[in-house]
């Protein structure tokens, strides 16, 4: 298929390096390089290798009972017609070069109906043994493979499909999703850098039937990152892994496990001296849990330790640690609460210094900023909770406004004037109906940061970076929008005034005065999205929001769930719409 642009001459095109071009494609989701890719034969070369770098490979038949013998033909041919269509583009080796990272997952179940129950099981094996053909043949034909995801798969992973994996070793990365391993041997070691094992929403049954004591199908030679999500496999991989010596290469560690299976992170650790990166998450943990340190001599260079509190306290003291995470779960709220001192202690006496600390435990209050500045005078960036202003059970009922189909008597109230007409992140013509969350969402953070300019809360002296956590839907303690200007006096009462643009403006820069290193102010939800404020050279400061405020007030009353931006992915329908030429 030969495209062209609807200009006789597009020689303008070339003008520009490719370099540029490839930069600025590479930021466009997939269904924007598809658009461009029939555009023109320039930027359909440039696009067709970003479109066809990562590949899905779906195989889905779900059938119940109750639904038409006929319904079951159509999907069975449905994904018939794809697999031939997907083994047609596998066996072009102009497309099939373009691969780097294959995923593929496969979910079969056909309900059996009175006198047919070996028909379904017959069809559920046909349609799983096209499905593994499909896959080793990917295996084969995708020369630059670089990484396989491998999710979804009903029961136990196929030996067939772990004797391709290793046949086509090695690879950069290998992900095993929502899968469950039978006791299989195999000849060859799967090989690869990166491995990662998540079983949480795997078949449970499965899992726990799994007669494997270990889980012998990697090779540790290349291994550079190793993640297991999952509370049985996790002991048995490091029993594999550990009894092939040392694991030189691996320097980032990721486990999800039960607490009582700690001593077997413990035994496997030797193993890997150079581990610099660790993320500890245990589950099965009681309030108070606490666990003896592993010898000193353990992972001796790590720098950056992400999970559990209980498990921070014992791999940060003694060691150069630089970044410490702490999860938002299970008691670690009423622990914080409960003694900060005392928690934040194990952290401190890491010999890094720690220069970067997030633990969404704890709230942005006086006593609480105190106590880590005195623990740790070196940070550079830290993220604390964002306190909230809740309403106590007596005044449940001051903040009742009418229903959503009443007249909006007024622009807006008189004390909000100066934020509806000078609003943070610019705009004109505000009005409360349709920017009231708009506008009062910023009131929380810019009063916080009022008391930091004030000095009744202190930072730490050399921070950089200020990250401040909120859940944006328990923000607003209202079930409809203010209607009149006194509801939303009501409101400001409560909570305070919003923050126009100049106003924020001023509040930042008594903040730089006092603390003159700080250069981002980020309000987020789980170190994801949100909204910043970042100084620039000239010293003034830059709004820039991710976050939909138009779409979250939307969502805050008409049941939206998603309100922060996310990455497009590939589809398959892309397979048979677009080709190279």
């Amino acid at each position: 298929m030969r495209l062209r642009s609807r200009y006789r001459n597009n020689q303008h095109l070339r003008r520009f390096p490719l370099e540029l071009w490839h930069e600025s494609i590479a930021h466009l989701t997939i269904a924007d390089l598809k658009d461009l890719s029939m555009t023109c034969q320039l930027l359909h070369g440039i696009s067709i290798p970003f479109i066809f770098k990562n590949i899905e490979y779906r195989c889905i038949v779900v059938y119940s009972e109750n639904e038409p013998s006929w319904d079951l033909k159509q999907k069975r041919d449905d994904i018939q017609r794809h697999a031939n269509s997907f083994r047609e583009f596998v066996e072009t080796a102009k497309c099939a070069s373009l691969v780097r990272r294959l995923l593929v997952s496969y979910v079969c179940h056909i309900a059996p109906t009175p006198g047919t129950s070996g028909k379904a099981i017959l069809k559920e094996k046909e349609t799983y043994k096209d499905f593994l053909n499909t896959f080793i043949l990917c295996l084969e034909r995708f020369s630059n493979l670089k990484g396989v995801e491998v999710s979804g798969l009903m029961g136990r992973i196929d030996k067939k499909m772990l004797d391709a994996l290793a046949r086509r070793s090695p690879l950069d990365a290998v992900w095993f999703s929502g899968v469950s391993f039978a006791p299989h041997e195999i000849k060859q070691l799967i090989t690869a850098k990166q491995i990662c094992i998540d079983s949480r929403n795997a078949d449970s049954e499965a899992i726990m039937n799994s007669r494997a004591k270990t889980l012998n199908f990697f090779s540790g030679e290349n291994l550079e990152s190793l993640g297991v999500w999952s509370d049985l496999y996790a002991p048995k991989l490091f029993r594999a892994l550990g009894q092939q010596g040392r694991l030189e290469r691996l320097t980032d560690i990721s486990v999800y496990m039960d607490a009582d299976n700690l001593m077997d992170l413990y035994a496997f650790l030797p193993s890997c001296p150079n581990v610099k990166r660790m993320q500890v998450r245990l589950v099965g943990l009681s309030e108070g849990s606490q666990f003896a340190p592993p010898p000193a001599s353990t992972v001796p260079l790590v720098e950056s330790f992400l999970g559990s509190e209980c498990a921070a306290a014992v791999f940060v003291p003694g060691r150069p640690v630089k970044k410490v995470v702490i999860d938002r779960r299970y008691w670690t709220e009423n622990r914080f609460r409960a003694n900060l001192g005392m928690c934040l202690l194990p952290l401190s006496q890491s010999t890094g210094p720690v220069v970067q600390l997030f633990v969404e435990s704890v709230g942005c209050t006086k006593k609480a900023m105190e106590c880590l500045v005195g623990y740790f005078p070196s940070l550079e960036e830290l993220g604390v909770s964002l306190p909230r202003k809740t309403l106590l059970e007596d005044e449940v009922d001051l903040l009742i406004f009418p229903e959503d189909d009443e007249e909006d008597e007024g622009h807006y109230a008189p004390s909000c004037a100066d934020a509806y007409e000078d609003p943070i992140g610019g705009g004109h013509d505000l009005r409360r109906w349709k920017h009231f969350c708009y506008v009062h969402f910023h009131t929380e953070y810019l009063n916080l940061l009022s008391s930091i300019a004030a000095k009744k809360i202190v930072i730490p002296s050399r921070l950089r970076a200020l990250f401040l956590h909120e859940d944006a839907y328990d923000k607003f303690e209202i079930e409809r929008l203010p209607a009149s200007d006194d509801d939303e006096e009501g409101y400001v009462e409560r909570f305070g005034a919003p923050f126009s643009a100049s106003g924020a403006q001023d509040v930042l820069n008594r903040v730089s005065r006092i603390y003159p290193t700080l250069e981002r102010v980020v309000i987020c939800k789980e170190y994801k999205g949100g909204l910043q404020w970042t100084k620039g050279y000239d010293g003034r400061w830059v709004y820039y929001t991710d976050f939909d405020l138009v779409h979250f007030q939307v969502g805050l009353f008409y049941s939206a769930e998603e309100v922060y931006s996310v990455t497009s992915s590939f589809g398959d329908e892309f397979l048979t719409q677009v080709s190279p030429v």
